[in-house]
């Protein structure tokens, strides 16, 4: 398998810089993808299309709209767009990658009808023009060693597949976060038989995204990769819902909604299903309202000189919130806050402080309301000035309505 890859990757290399002659014509295949395509188009959406694009700047633009239509699954009309761009700059790679991406979508002989061998070849001719036009972007690599894989399945050609996989290798290790790239290095893979391998990047794909829709449809009935099995071990999901969860009845109230989500996901990751990677049982600060021992994994105590809030976590970091004022002048007070964590068992801290001008609003509708601003539990205008700048917010019981 290696001599073999090494083999086709030297001839990418010859493929890759080939004089652009032998290469196909990006802009005559356009021009015949746009022709076809205004015959199916709606005529006023053909009208419309042709308008917005003399409005707009440069091809760029114009490939930029024609991701809005791909995303919202207009094939037809992101193929118009994109035709048009590279009709407009036929050195334009990421007009032609698109172009070539659309096409394999079966826009051409309609979809859910097969390519034919032709077609695919025109696809694979379009995806070298973009990779010989920008060498750098692992998309376009994905997109060529893709249409290379699809031409090779269809023609037997082992060798084809193996360039192919070559040039999705190439965007994994560019771009380790990207699902797709894993997913159809995996197909490929499968496809001229290396199920090992094929299951290595299909793990690696399912851990960074497992509800990645390339992924499940991969997966699915028909897909490529149905039936490639996990490794057992993939699927041993540990929150640590004993050491995260605190000690108090929300916490472990929280603990046993992290058990029952942990079993969950080990039966859907068996499954093959989607699942969540990480659960959150950590307790939070007050908002608005005030810790209650016992029922809360802390305390909050609220003087009209101040508060402080405290939760202790089940690793026993203990996360604060604490506040210091100064007598009210006319309504204004002045005042810092900090924020931080507390790591006894290795003696981290971590504190930001920040400060603050407080107008307590409506102190003199009513003695209530006076009362309820010296213990900061009403309603205020807050501007805080601290390491990332100013800003202002709303405030009701100490906790903000804008941002926190």
């Amino acid at each position: 398998m290696l001599h073999k890859l090494a083999l086709a990757f030297f001839f990418l290399i010859a493929v890759v810089f080939a004089p652009s002659s032998v290469l196909a014509n990006g802009r005559e295949t356009a021009l015949t993808t746009r022709t076809q395509m205004e015959t199916r188009l709606d005529p006023q959406m053909l009208q419309g299309l042709q308008a917005a694009i003399q409005a707009l700047q440069g091809d760029g633009a114009i490939e930029s709209l024609g991701h809005a239509f791909a995303l919202k699954g207009k094939f037809e009309e992101a193929t118009w767009l994109y035709a048009r761009a590279v009709e407009a700059n036929p050195q334009s790679a990421p007009a032609l990658t698109s172009l070539g991406v659309m096409l394999s979508q079966g826009v051409m002989p309609g979809q859910g009808k097969p390519l034919s061998q032709q077609e695919r070849q025109q696809i694979v001719d379009l995806q070298k023009e973009a990779r010989g036009l920008d060498q750098s972007s692992p998309a376009i690599a994905n997109n060529l060693g893709t249409s290379m894989a699809a031409l090779g399945q269809m023609t037997a050609d082992r060798a084809m597949i193996e360039e192919g996989a070559m040039l999705m290798l190439s965007a994994v290790q560019a771009n380790p976060q990207n699902v797709l790239y894993y997913v159809r290095l995996a197909e490929a893979l499968r496809a001229i038989g290396e199920e090992s391998a094929a299951k290595k990047f299909l793990e690696a794909a399912y851990m960074l995204n497992s509800g990645h829709p390339s992924l499940r449809f991969a997966r699915g009935p028909g897909g490529a990769l149905e039936g490639l099995p996990f490794d057992p071990k993939l699927c041993e999901v540990n929150y640590g819902c004993e050491q995260k969860c605190p000690k108090s009845i929300i916490g472990q109230i929280d603990f046993v909604t992290c058990k029952i989500a942990e079993s969950s996901a080990q039966s859907s990751c068996q499954a093959g299903e989607p699942f969540a990677r990480f659960f959150d049982c950590a307790a939070k600060l007050p908002r608005f309202g005030i810790l209650i021992p016992g029922l809360d994994p802390g305390l909050s105590i609220v003087t009209p000189w101040g508060s402080l809030d405290f939760v202790v976590q089940g690793d026993g970091t203990i996360d604060f919130k604490a506040k210091i004022n100064v007598a009210q002048v006319g309504g204004v007070q002045g005042g810092l806050e900090a924020r931080g964590s507390w790591d006894p068992n290795h003696g981290a801290i971590a504190v930001n402080v920040e400060e603050q001008v407080q107008v307590n609003l409506f102190s003199q509708s009513s003695e209530v309301i006076r009362v309820a601003n010296q213990f900061d539990a009403g309603i205020s205008v807050v501007e805080k000035f601290g390491e990332n700048g100013a800003r202002t917010d709303i405030e009701i019981g100490r906790g903000g309505i804008l941002t926190d």
